[in-house]
């Protein structure tokens, strides 16, 4: 191997690396610019340290017992309002948003 090869291997590893990491700052940076676009800063602020604690802090969540009592709230809504109740509901919510 001479050392035209492993100045091409090396470039290309870098260039890659390069593309990849510009991509992935180029996706956080438009993120993060919108979200400040359509936010104040205190509450950009707050929801940024709120989300950090919940991503990176256990707080001991029984993520089963969780899953139940979503399931069991479901199932009331059927029950009261019925299926085709429910459905409108969460289709008029989204359409709110």
């Amino acid at each position: 191997m001479d050392i035209g090869t492993l100045i091409g291997l090396i470039s290309s590893v870098a260039v890659i690396v390069t593309a990849v990491l510009s991509g992935f700052l180029i996706a956080i940076g438009g993120t993060l610019a919108a979200t400040l676009i359509k936010f104040p800063i205190a509450t950009f602020a707050t929801a940024l340290e709120d989300g950090t604690k919940a991503a990176f802090i256990d707080r001991g969540d029984d993520s089963q017992a969780l899953i139940l009592t979503a399931g069991g709230l479901t199932e009331n809504a059927f029950l009261r309002r019925g299926r085709s109740t429910v459905a409108a509901l969460l289709v008029n919510e989204a359409r709110r948003k």
